[in-house]
């Protein structure tokens, strides 16, 4: 568990890393998808957004 958020480490990072290179929750969406994995949904993703730019 990430201490800032409480959510896993994983989403946090996957959040991150589609702030900093520009694109939001439908392109982590789309990516995970094209490696079979499960992805973030919508509400998930923004609360995480929300509390990165909060901290």
């Amino acid at each position: 568990m990430d201490t800032i958020t409480g959510h896993y480490d994983i989403n946090v990072r996957a959040v991150w890393g589609s702030i900093v290179t520009g694109n939001g929750a439908s392109h982590l969406k789309e990516m995970m998808a094209t490696m079979d994995a499960p992805s973030l949904s919508q509400p998930a993703f923004t609360r995480i957004e929300t509390q990165i730019g909060a901290s």
